[in-house]
């Protein structure tokens, strides 16, 4: 999913908050907290007995267009959150208190609190209060025995495939990931699996939704092999995430090839590379330094330049969040200016963003959590990025998907550049526009990344049958 991509726009005065940036940037988590293995320290000011408050919540804290699933245990001992789009698990409040009708809970890793009153219709009313701001908060009560399915499930589904580890294109960064194969002896064809943007892990979970781990189920019962990884720093995966750029990316899927390629229960002639978001840029860029591929399939992946990306990602979200005419023409002109500004810099023009960014309103907390995205090399490089020329250069056959309600890289004009940018490959390239389909394939509403948490956390049947079809008609 392009979820850095969507932390890291400035949508000028209607500006779009980093949920990452919002939420659980877990500093300090590993520091000792007030509460030790379930138990309340003499700091908390008394337990969580209503019965009003006991159980497990669920709800969707949203900021601008984005969202982030919360899953909340409450009991007379102790309170817990999860968040799963970060594999944050069971992390103990710091200390809650029943204060009248409000359950106040501080969560100190978070440097974070929240504040929760029961509702008549059985629901949590809260607000949720980080980094100077407040967001509302609805939970609801979460079907404990559903949960405990859900949860065995993802457990069972984990445990499929070999845990293996390889090494990047990049000697210095040591790579894990799970190689699933069918059944039988093989050799097999292979699928090799290349995250979107921002930190993901293997299955390239975003709430509930574990895209790539599905694909990958879904294939191997197709006879088809599959591999994939955590990104680099995050997970089981060494080297640093922080500072690393599309290139490096692309050293990482070179590796996750060669190191399919190199056992002798895969058909290396029928490697393929299949990218989500950014990471259908990351499969250009090691399609081209391998020399072709097998196939390339391409998820909501970019077709033109990064800057105009961004430039289209604000506009289009912040059209469908209801701004006028007049605020989406200026947060157009305050992103420019920024990225114009970092472009145009040795070094990240760190006063000359603030001072923009003040002019285009934005409020002092909120910039704080901009500046760290904007000033990370990742983005300097990604305003830089051209798909054109990777595409102009692939020799393999493409097929690139794309949903018509997808609001962070538009089907109709990338899909396009895509088509057009691959014209002279002398391969076959299909580009398929799916109606209603959001960045992440979910049947949307609005199409905005709020809805994702709400929509069906499996991934879409009709898109992997496309895919199977497709790569099960090239020629062997």
């Amino acid at each position: 999913m392009w979820r850095a991509g969507m932390s890291r726009i400035i949508a000028g005065i209607a500006v779009l908050l980093s949920i990452v940036a919002i939420v659980f940037a877990l500093t300090g988590c590993g520091k000792k907290s007030s509460v030790e293995s379930g138990v309340i320290s003499e700091s908390t000011n008394q337990s969580a007995e209503n019965p009003l408050y006991t159980g497990i919540w669920e709800g969707t804290l949203k900021a601008g267009g984005s969202s982030l699933l919360l899953r909340i245990y409450i009991d007379q001992q102790a309170v817990r959150i999860d968040v799963p789009a970060q594999g944050v698990k069971s992390i103990p409040a710091s200390s809650f208190s029943v204060e009248g009708k409000k359950l106040v809970v501080e969560f100190g890793s978070f440097k974070a609190s929240m504040e929760a009153e029961a509702a008549k219709d059985g629901t949590l009313k809260a607000v949720w209060i980080q980094g100077g701001s407040s967001y509302p908060l609805e939970l609801a009560p979460v079907d404990e025995e559903a949960l405990k399915t859900t949860e065995a499930r993802n457990a069972e589904l984990a445990n499929r495939g070999e845990r293996v580890t390889f090494t990047s294109e990049d000697p210095h960064v040591e790579l894990a990931g799970t190689l699933r194969l069918p059944d039988g002896q093989g050799p097999f064809p292979c699928l090799v699996l290349i995250t979107g943007s921002g930190p993901q892990d293997r299955d390239e979970t975003i709430n509930e939704l574990k895209p790539f781990r599905d694909m990958a189920e879904f294939m191997v019962a197709r006879g088809w092999a599959s591999l994939r990884y955590d990104d680099r720093g995050v997970g089981g995966s060494g080297g640093s995430f922080a500072g690393s750029t599309s290139k490096d990316f692309s050293l990482d899927a070179v590796g996750a090839y060669r190191f399919a390629a190199a056992d002798n229960r895969i058909d290396s002639k029928r490697i393929v590379l299949a990218g989500h978001s950014e990471g259908g840029y990351v499969a250009m860029l090691a399609e081209n330094d391998l020399g072709g591929v097998h196939a390339l399939v391409l998820l909501a992946a970019p077709g033109v330049r990064g800057y105009d990306i961004l430039m289209d990602q604000s506009a289009d979200l912040l059209a469908v969040m209801g701004a006028s005419k007049p605020a989406i023409s200026a947060a157009a002109s305050a992103n420019k200016t920024i990225y114009d500004l970092i472009l145009s810099s040795t070094e990240f023009p760190a006063e000359a963003v603030k001072d923009s960014l003040k002019k285009a309103g934005v409020p002092e907390n909120q910039m704080a959590s901009q500046l760290p995205g904007l000033s990370d090399p990742w983005f300097r490089h990604f305003l830089q990025t051209d798909p054109s020329i990777p595409l102009s250069a692939v020799r393999s056959p493409v097929l690139a998907l794309n949903g018509t309600k997808d609001l962070q890289v538009r089907a109709d004009k990338n899909l396009e550049a895509i088509k057009l940018h691959t014209r002279n490959s002398g391969k076959a390239v299909r580009t398929i526009s799916l109606e209603g389909l959001n960045h992440l394939f979910q049947e949307a509403i609005t199409g905005l990344p709020e809805e994702y948490a709400s929509l069906s956390a499996d991934f879409n049947m009709q898109v992997l049958e496309t895919i199977a079809g497709w790569l099960e008609e090239l020629p062997r």
